[in-house]
């Protein structure tokens, strides 16, 4: 069991709550609970662009026994919390567990979440869950009745292996709903067709099977589970059709023999390295490969000083597409396109120029285009292009409007948006910036009137003179900074800020805590 987290440090663990008698995970960013194991060990292990991924070493059964009921709320420090999943892990080797009650406010069942639960004879799944994760109720080897909601869209791998309900089922294709979740007894070899009314065929469905030849895919189905078809070494050729939007990560990884596909024109959204390894993309030319609506590769060695332009009617330009093309110093988005994923112009050394003609800004990230993280700014030296039409959309939009210059396609030159000025406030002793434009940094600096810049003398005493003045403007990534505000705070011509008597060093360190604190 994998699971990627943000970058952390060596290994660790996660205990949970137990409220009632069950635990739970409290979730106080989306003010959510989900029902879960009394708690695991992790090692952090391998580093994945950025991220690790964390190895469940140790898991800690709560031991939950006989009938059981989930709430749809618990209330934990004060808070009501609705009770909206049930975790990985969460009744994994609750061996004495007979029944369990889930209730409406579920709508997903995590990964191994009932794994091990030999005694668990019957289940009822309320039509509120969307999604059943891997192995959820792997080796529940009592359970001959489940009752699955019409509500169901995406089912994990192995999910049922080794209950007496999955047992009990004809060998053959295997469906739940309107999903092929894949295939019961020996692997489906030669020609095989999918039935009408299908809608998704699932993760690994016809994974590894080596002679199957061909696959008919009728038009209901929309998408396509991550390693559908993956290691299929024995088929030729695959016609996906129009109904198809969405193709899941390496769904047909090492087809070593799969020399044609056949796109309708529907697919608008691709997993990581779909077709790596197949006769059909090491057979395609250099240059940019397209899947349907999707620019998804860069195929070969760019040339330098290449300029490209995205063919009219792409919608998305995927992940990492043209990854390290040192060769490109000029790109043209085409108006066409909604999304540039992750990546998919970083490492372009070369690239100088990027001619962006939607009207509306495509949505991106700070890896889209190679990206300056010391300045929170794209690389200085690419310009943006953008219609004076929608000069202003590009300025107001993060992080488009991190560009360092934007200039329109007629030939005017951008203004970019301005923070306003802040307002400085001292009331009873307290110092506060604020200001109209929002989510703005304070650069604030003090300066001593009347008595110079102030000089430390060997016992720390700094003569503040007669007033003290505080100068401040306001910043923000994409912004111009603001003007300057100042205010000449009346402070006694002793420089007292504490009031202690004294004027000394003390006194300036008050007067920095009031700013720092406001």
């Amino acid at each position: 069991m994998l699971l990627f987290m943000p970058l952390m440090a060596d290994a660790s663990g996660i205990n949970f709550t137990l409220v009632d008698g069950i635990y739970y995970e409290f979730n106080k960013y989306t003010h959510r609970a989900y029902v879960s194991c009394k708690g695991f060990d992790f090692r952090i292990d391998t580093d994945v662009d950025d991220y690790m991924v964390r190895d469940i070493t140790q898991k800690y059964s709560a031991g939950y026994s006989g009938s059981l009921v989930i709430p749809s709320e618990v209330t934990y420090n004060g808070v009501t919390y609705p009770v909206t999943g049930i975790n990985y892990y969460a009744f994994w080797g609750c061996s004495g567990l007979t029944s369990i009650t889930i209730p409406s406010s579920v709508t997903f069942i995590w990964d191994s979440a009932f794994d091990g639960c030999s005694e668990l004879t019957s289940i009822t799944i309320p039509e509120s869950v969307k999604s059943i994760g891997n192995k959820a109720f792997k080796d529940c080897s009592s359970l001959t009745s489940i009752t699955i909601p019409s509500s169901l869209t995406d089912i994990g791998v192995n999910s049922f292996e080794g209950s007496a309900w999955y047992e009990n089922q004809p060998d053959g294709l295997f469906y739940i709903n309107n999903i092929l979740f894949g295939y019961k007894g020996a692997k489906p070899s030669g020609a095989v067709s999918i039935k009408d009314g299908t809608t998704r065929i699932g993760d690994k469905a016809f994974s590894e099977c080596t002679e199957l030849t061909s696959i008919s895919i009728p038009e209901s189905v929309t998408s396509i589970g991550d390693y559908a078809f993956y290691n299929c070494s024995g088929l030729t050729s695959i016609t996906i059709p129009n109904s198809v939007t969405a193709i899941g990560g390496g769904v047909f990884y090492n087809c070593s023999s799969l020399t044609s596909i056949s796109f309708s024109g529907g697919i608008t959204t691709l997993e990581s390295s779909p077709f790596d390894g197949t006769a059909w993309y090491n057979n395609l030319p250099d240059g940019i490969v397209y899947v349907d609506k999707v620019a998804y590769k860069y195929k070969g060695t760019m040339p330098d000083n290449t300029s490209i332009t995205i063919k009219e009617g792409t919608v998305k330009i995927f992940d990492c597409a043209f990854l390290g093309c040192s060769g490109l110093t000029s790109i043209t988005i085409p108006e066409s396109v909604k999304s540039i994923g992750y990546s998919a112009f970083n490492g372009c050394s070369g690239l100088t120029e990027v001619i962006a003609l939607p009207t509306t800004p495509p949505s991106i990230n700070t890896s889209s285009f190679p990206y300056d993280n010391s300045q929170k700014m794209f690389d200085e030296k690419i310009k943006l292009m953008v219609p004076e039409s929608a000069s202003e959309a590009y300025l107001s939009t993060s992080p488009w409007n991190q560009f360092a210059t934007i200039e329109t396609l007629e030939g005017g030159s951008t203004e970019r948006l301005k923070c306003a000025t802040p307002t400085i406030s001292f009331t009873n002793g307290q110092l506060s910036f604020s200001c109209e434009t929002e989510g703005v940094t304070y650069k604030y600096s003090i300066s001593s009137l009347g008595g110079g810049s102030g000089t430390s003398t060997g016992s720390g005493s700094v003569n503040l003179g007669s007033g003290v003045t505080v100068s401040v403007y306001a910043t923000k990534t994409g912004y111009s900074n603001s003007d300057t505000a100042t205010l000449t705070l009346p402070i006694s011509m002793k420089g007292d800020v504490n009031g202690d008597g004294q004027v000394n060093a003390a006194d300036h360190v008050e007067l920095t805590n009031i700013i720092m604190n406001p």
